[in-house]
């Protein structure tokens, strides 16, 4: 099983979409959450859509992350 904090914010990215697609949370609370989840993990989103070796210099990240 892939490990990580990007792994973690894929699952909780699917989590959160899976919320507003079943009708459990409004737009405005998914835009809200969404949000917030994008900032925390902004350093590991980063780091794999950009260039990854790069990126995790800047944000301080290891590669056991």
């Amino acid at each position: 099983m892939p490990k990580g904090k990007y792994y973690e914010y894929q699952i909780k990215r699917g989590a959160l979409d899976d919320d507003f697609l079943s009708g459990n949370i409004d737009e405005f609370q998914y835009a809200r959450e969404s949000l917030d989840l994008d900032l925390k993990y902004e350093p590991y989103i980063f780091a794999h859509t950009i260039n990854s070796r790069i990126a995790r210099k800047q944000h301080g990240i290891n590669d056991a992350e």
